[in-house]
């Protein structure tokens, strides 16, 4: 029968063009997903960079703190000297007072 044997063929190209279709729109939804997962994935990335960044200002901070430090203790050191100072002056100036009073 002609009838027959031309449904087949039709049947089978109407299948095979399902098919196609639906893997097409498979595939562009799949492309989409990856996209935006290589997107989500950039971001991260540029997040850890500046993570790296902060790390890195961390470190000079560290440095800087080091650096207040050894400049707080030898003010520490300056001051002592100095109220050394002042009380030697000061004995100094009392002994002279007390040596004027004397003569």
């Amino acid at each position: 029968d002609p009838n027959t044997s031309e449904k087949i063929p039709n049947a089978a190209m109407s299948l095979v063009e399902e098919v196609s279709t639906a893997g097409k729109s498979q595939l562009v939804s799949l492309q989409n997903t990856t996209n935006q997962h290589l997107v989500d994935v950039k971001k991260e990335l540029a997040q850890l960079v500046d993570v790296r960044k902060d790390l890195a200002d961390l470190k000079d901070v560290k440095k800087d703190l080091a650096t207040i430090k050894e400049s707080i203790a030898g003010l520490k050191e300056v001051n002592e000297q100095s109220d050394k100072h002042r009380r030697i002056t000061f004995a100094i100036q009392n002994m002279s007072l007390v040596t004027k009073e004397f003569n």
